[in-house]
């Protein structure tokens, strides 16, 4: 007899429903403005009545709406009714209250802390709805069983010994931001005058009010310590002579910043200038080779700290209070085993001391950043091991990302230090010449003259420092065939003539600018999938028919950067290039196409040095991301840092827009906003009647025979 299995057991194992990756970070609320942006329902505008975090979704008011059946009982009868139902959170965005459309948003904080909602599309701020401050449970004015009542709020439970001694915790600790520029307190004043009529006029006001605090974690042997630590601190000024480094110049004094460049920033809310080193800088073998003896670095290390006092004198002066404190950074990047040598830590050691030894009472803040997983680890051992009041100011991060959000909530205004920490020359476009660099400028200008412009001769000065031994020939025989060049191919008037063909090569060859980042970068797209081979090949057999083309392009881009510098008032003559290698096939990769191309490319390397700020490469195919990961680590840092290969588009775009670049600068293919501006016959500056970057024509000299 068959045995009957129930229906329970015949169907089979059940599919589990996949989970739902939850939104971490909401930026729509109840009460905002969206508009929808796909689906049946795209450009409709309405309010958020509700949010379903659980669902990812969103319910707007008067949008996809739907029946709704409610079922008879027997109080009433049944009916059906109207409602909106759910849309997903990636189908709406926020209006921009400014422009009425719909926009991305960031998140971004005020000076006093405050977090907001900012529209990538105009920068406009949107307030988070007045509805979400309504309760929607009114609040109960009777006191429940779990409630305190106010009289219990109010009665005082703590003894006063308790409160003097937390008042006197909040003292010692000094974690006031404001103290700097407060008189001192009656606590403090009787060390203050102690050291005044112990040394008189040897010490200033400002470092006298830094000793009568710096010291107050001392319970017993305050005033004696006081007077000590001052004591030792002026015999080290009086041993290096520190009151006149200022004014004279040390011994090897360039080759010390060659081996360990010094570089100070903006500052914060508060005043406190801020100061980077970079591990990765800092040259130990020549460190060692030319400096044997620690005394022979304390003096320059003393003469840095010195200029740092000075500025802050400055910036007291400027603010109209007394700041005597600074910010740290201290770039992490880079350190390995041959810094943690004995003969190494025996040298740097005692650099990084002279500021906590002699300048007591000036760190801010002290931020470790880049810092790798070992150190990171250790630093959460031994953090708990130092006292409260040094561990407040010290603060160590992993990555370069994490640290730029907290310094935000500390209102550090880091755009242009965070960039400095990736490479020093990102931001020394609009900055006059170095010292170092002067006398290669100054050989060009007597070298060449009026024939070339100021931008070029600034160019080619920056452009060859890696060259050690014979900078400054190099620098001139460069210029030199650049210019040949210039002259033999008639690129100062490429852009005033019509070449031959040239709808024909732009249709072969579509050239597209974008918009800028922060600093006025431009940015320029190359899509390898858009280059017509075929009729490239065909048209212009030989490549000194396609290098005019490329070459008028190349001129049209410095045309543009020369509006931009007008418009932000500062010299911008790099720009960003984006190379798409979506579609590169092995007809891109015959003997005949390398070819023709290499040359094309290689123009900007070869005749437009230090133009180039970053070259993105992306979409590309596996393999050749494969041999870049084994081929980098050969080529110099300064060219590595320039360039970043990406396998697709999705973390392009991140991390483009890591770097503050918006939306509404990118291509609209790869998920932008622009449409691109064609690099044709038709192209004109952003601003109108700017004259092409080209050397004046020059005048006319008289003949002394007819005169």
């Amino acid at each position: 007899m068959a045995t009957r299995i129930p229906i329970a057991f015949r169907r089979g194992p059940r599919r589990k429903e996949k989970a739902i990756e939850l939104v971490k970070n909401w930026n729509i609320v109840r009460g905002d403005l969206v508009e929808v942006i796909s689906g049946p329902h795209k450009g409709k505008q309405g309010h958020v009545t509700g949010v379903i975090r659980d669902q990812n979704r969103v319910i707007v008011e008067n949008i996809n709406m739907h029946h709704r059946y409610v079922k008879a009982t027997a109080a009433a009868p049944g009916r059906s009714y109207l409602a909106p139902g759910p849309i997903h959170y990636s189908s709406v965005n926020l209006v921009d209250p400014s422009l009425g459309k719909p926009t991305r948003v960031a998140i971004r904080y005020l000076d006093n802390g405050e977090k907001v909602r900012v529209s990538k599309k105009s920068g406009t701020i949107i307030p988070k709805p007045e509805a979400l401050k309504e309760r929607q449970t009114p609040r109960r004015t009777e006191t429940g069983i779990f409630d305190t009542a106010p009289e219990d709020v109010l009665e005082r439970t703590v003894p006063e010994w308790e409160i003097t001694r937390l008042l006197t915790m909040a003292t010692v600790t000094n974690l006031a931001l404001g103290e700097e520029s407060q008189p001192l307190t009656t606590d403090d004043q009787k060390y203050f005058d102690a050291v005044k009529e112990q040394y008189g006029d040897v010490i200033t006001e400002d470092f006298g009010i830094r000793v009568a605090r710096a010291f107050r974690a001392q319970k017993k042997n305050r005033m004696q310590v006081t007077i000590n630590e001052t004591k030792r601190i002026l015999e080290w000024r009086k041993q290096f002579q520190v009151d006149s480094i200022l004014t004279r110049e040390l011994e090897q004094s360039k080759v010390y910043f060659d081996c360990w460049p010094g570089s100070i920033y903006g500052e914060d809310n508060n005043g406190h200038l801020i100061t980077v080193d970079r591990i990765s800088e800092i040259q130990l073998e020549a460190f060692q080779k030319n400096f044997g003896h620690i005394d022979q670095l304390l003096p320059h290390r003393a003469q840095y700290m010195e200029r740092v006092q000075w500025e802050k004198v400055a910036i007291s002066k400027r603010m109209g209070r007394r700041v005597y404190k600074h910010i740290c950074i201290v770039d992490l990047k880079g350190l390995g085993m041959k810094h943690c040598g004995p003969s190494v830590i025996q040298h740097l050691k005692p650099i990084f001391d002279v500021g906590q030894l002699y300048y007591p009472e000036t760190l801010h803040r002290l931020y470790l950043v880049n810092a790798p997983m070992v150190f990171y680890g250790v630093w959460k051992v031994i953090g708990s091991l130092i006292d409260p009041e040094t561990r407040e100011k010290i603060q160590v991060f992993k990555e370069l990302d994490k640290f730029l959000d907290e310094a935000q909530k500390h209102a550090l205004h880091l755009q242009t230090s965070a960039s400095r920490m990736s490479t020093d020359v990102e931001n020394e476009e609009g900055q006059p010449i170095s010292a170092e660099d002067q006398p290669f400028y100054d050989a060009l200008v007597a070298e060449f003259g009026d024939r070339c412009t100021e931008d070029f001769r600034i160019r080619v000065t920056r452009a060859f420092r890696a060259e050690k031994k014979n900078r400054l020939e190099v620098t001139v025989s460069e210029a030199k065939r650049i210019l040949e060049f210039r002259e033999r191919m008639e690129i100062d008037t490429i852009l005033t003539r019509e070449l031959d063909q040239t709808k024909l090569f732009n249709d072969c060859w579509p050239g597209f600018i974008y918009g800028e980042d922060a600093k006025g970068h431009l940015i320029s797209v190359i899509r390898i999938s858009e280059i017509q081979i075929e009729a490239l090949q065909k048209n212009f057999a030989d490549v000194q028919l396609i290098i005019p083309h490329r070459l008028q392009y190349m001129e049209r881009i410095q045309w543009e950067k020369a509006a931009i510098s007008k418009r932000l008032g500062r010299r911008v003559y790099k720009h960003i290039v984006v190379v798409d290698l979506g579609g590169v096939g092995m007809k891109h990769l015959s003997p005949s196409v390398v070819s023709q191309l290499k040359p094309i490319f290689d123009l900007s390397q070869l005749y437009y040095p230090e133009t180039l700020f970053r070259l993105y490469l992306i979409n590309v195919p596996m393999v050749f991301y494969g041999v870049w990961k084994l081929i980098q680590s050969f080529i110099k840092v300064e060219v590595r840092e320039k360039i970043v290969v990406m396998k697709d588009t999705a973390a392009f775009m991140k991390e483009i827009q890591s770097k503050g670049v918006t939306l509404d600068a990118l291509p609209m293919y790869l998920g932008g906003e622009h449409r691109g501006r064609a690099m044709n016959n038709t192209f004109k500056p952003s601003i109108p009647d700017i004259p092409p970057p080209v050397p004046p024509p020059a005048q006319p000299q008289p003949n002394p025979a007819e005169s």
